[in-house]
């Protein structure tokens, strides 16, 4: 019995170490935008940490699905921002989110289109 418990808590932190330690870069994006290495895993731990605690305490995670014009993602496919770029007159033209699949895997980093809403014309940025 005692053992069994035992395994059950290895798995868990196993997985918990093999999450944090996915690989991540920078993204180049529209509008000459670079998200750094540290703001990408900044995102990334806190979008893990809350999808691990969606779903053990069975909170509800559907105000963060992505529901966008990308396909081929995992279902469901979860959404964090990052940031936006603004224009001359502080008016955002474009916002940067974090793709994350409900297995806790870092799916990519998405660019709305130039002033357009997040699932209109969304684009992948690039990894360096």
């Amino acid at each position: 019995m005692h053992s069994n418990r035992l395994l059950s808590c290895l798995g868990i932190w196993l997985i918990s170490i093999i999450g944090l330690v996915q690989c991540i870069t920078e993204y180049y994006c529209g509008n000459n935008v670079v998200i750094s290495q540290e703001l990408i895993q900044s995102v990334s731990e806190i979008a893990i940490s809350e999808l691990r605690a969606g779903v053990t305490w069975h909170t509800s995670l559907s105000g963060i699905i992505y529901r966008g014009n990308l396909c081929g993602l995992p279902n469901p496919t979860y959404r964090w921002f990052i940031q936006q770029s603004e224009d001359e007159n502080s008016e955002v033209v474009m916002k940067y989110f974090l793709l994350v699949s409900a297995s806790c895997e870092v799916q990519g980093v998405i660019s709305t289109g130039w002033r357009k809403k997040l699932g209109e014309d969304d684009t992948w940025c690039t990894e360096a």
